[in-house]
């Protein structure tokens, strides 16, 4: 969602009302101080606009803004992404002022280093005799192994082709894995289709077994599963096992959680874990906690939970899970320290874009700041 004139009028209204969340506020003073601080800005706009900006956040905001009681309550769906204009909208507003600042530069200049990190790690198919190809570009020809075909005919997706279930004692496994900072598409043998985030991997059999189809998670991967209802696909995560005969939903099975969520967005799964089986409906979500052997489940909104496959983070959370998130994405620890790792963060952020320019929007809105210390990031309240 970008934000109009109209948008932000409606929030200009209610922050003068005293009705705007808190959410709304930091954004007013997060867009005001940066249209103050970055002269660039102004070029994105036209004659008008800049005129029309400046009179109401330089004049009627400063003028108003003792006047506020903003009234506190849940966070609004809008300001999800509402936050996007800072980050990822055409405005632009917090790459222009952090880019030029040469003191911010210089405190993070090692961090930068790191930050492009799309082309530092490949994106590694591992064969069955333990050879490793690399799938950042379309493979140059097909590979064959036990009468499959197995094409990437362009860069980010590898298909299986001419599939015939597996008769024989043993089968052949290939694994994908895929490093900070990227995401992938297979097409497996079967025609289901699985998108792969940052920091996972997936082991899967080359010709599915005749009597059901088993895959192994690390991570987060987006399962479009191909309907068969005489052979269950399953997916083994952890301890958890999630078994389907045709449907769509997404597994988040990371190393650095204790649990493993399971997010129905369409069809129907049963979920085996601890010796419970629980079944889930569309908009429904699993929780699988190892450390409690204990599996609950509840409704969501599924849209923040898949954002990561159209290349966005959608925030609505502690300080804490935001930071594991960036951290996957961007293969940095992130260490966060005192009371700040509760506080609520809510916004949507490109993931085009650098981690400083993310730390730097989010710790304007929270009061904290990042430095670097050794190969990590540490996060302290100001």
């Amino acid at each position: 969602m970008k934000l109009n004139k109209a948008d932000f009028d409606q929030i200009l209204q209610r922050y003068f009302k005293g009705q705007a969340s808190q959410q709304e506020i930091d954004l007013l003073h997060a867009y005001y101080k940066s249209f103050e601080a970055s002269t660039g800005f102004t070029e994105h706009l036209s004659d008008e606009e800049k005129l029309a900006l400046e009179n109401r956040l330089q004049n009627q905001i400063n003028q108003k803004i003792d006047e506020v009681k903003p009234k506190k309550g849940k966070y609004f769906k809008f300001f999800k992404y509402a936050a996007a204009v800072l980050i990822c909208g055409v405005f632009t507003i917090t790459y222009l002022i952090y880019n030029t600042s040469k003191s911010h530069k210089q405190d993070l200049s090692q961090i930068a280093k790191k930050e492009n990190i799309k082309d530092a790690n490949a994106i590694i198919l591992r064969l069955a005799n333990g050879k490793e190809v690399s799938l950042d570009h379309a493979l140059p020809k097909p590979i064959m192994e036990s009468g499959t075909a197995i094409n990437s005919e362009k860069a980010g997706e590898l298909v299986y082709q001419d599939e015939e279930p597996n008769t024989l004692a043993q089968q052949l496994y290939h694994e994908i894995i895929i490093p900070p900072g990227k995401q992938f598409k297979v097409t497996l043998p079967d025609g289901t289709n699985v998108w792969l985030n940052a920091s996972s991997s997936l082991k899967y059999p080359v010709a599915f077994a005749a009597n059901e189809r088993r895959v192994e998670l690390i991570g987060e991967g987006y399962f479009q599963v191909s309907k068969n209802k005489s052979r269950p696909f399953i997916v083994q995560s952890k301890e958890s096992e999630i078994r389907v005969t045709g449907t769509e939903f997404n597994i988040a099975a990371y190393t650095d959680q204790s649990e493993v969520r399971t997010t129905l967005v369409e069809g129907r799964v049963d979920i085996t874990f601890a010796k419970e089986n629980i079944k889930l409906m569309p908009g429904e979500e699993s929780v699988s906690n190892l450390t409690n052997q204990r599996i609950l489940k509840s409704s969501v909104d599924v849209d923040p939970v898949i954002a990561w496959k159209s290349g966005c983070f959608i925030f609505d959370e502690p300080l804490r899970d935001v930071m594991k998130k960036l951290s996957r994405w961007y293969g940095i620890p992130i260490e966060v320290s005192g009371d700040i790792k509760n506080s609520m963060v809510a916004g949507k952020f490109s993931q085009k874009r650098t981690l400083t320019q993310i730390l730097t929007y989010i710790g304007e809105l929270k009061n904290f700041s990042h430095t670097k210390v050794g190969n990590k990031i540490i996060l302290k309240k100001n």
